[in-house]
């Protein structure tokens, strides 16, 4: 079980992107309520990501071991992440939906 969380923590650093995204979408998309599969709870143990208030609610972020863990699993995803943001502002608005991509 334990590949299939830290494969499922991968994508959520992934989707999760290089910009901070609001706290109730987070949760909103990636809780479970199985226990064997604690993807959020696995990522907040490790330190893979960050909380901050905001006005309007609260913000989460990939954080720099998060970034480095994702780097170091999927480095071809690190690659796309790394384009600037009015790049891919310019294509699609990150905020509105997730988006899944194959990067294989």
């Amino acid at each position: 079980m334990a590949d299939t969380v830290d494969t499922l923590l991968l994508d959520l650093l992934q989707w999760m992107g290089r910009n901070p995204r609001r706290y109730a979408e987070v949760l909103d998309v990636w809780r479970t309520s199985c226990p064997r599969l604690p993807v959020w709870e696995t990522a907040e143990d490790r330190g893979f990501i960050t909380r901050r208030h905001a006005p309007g609610g609260g913000l989460v972020s990939v954080s720099d071991a998060g970034a480095e863990h994702l780097r170091h699993h999927r480095p071809a995803v690190t690659a796309v992440l790394s384009v600037p943001d009015e790049a891919l502002i310019a294509h699609q608005d990150v905020r509105q939906e997730p988006v899944v991509r194959d990067f294989g």
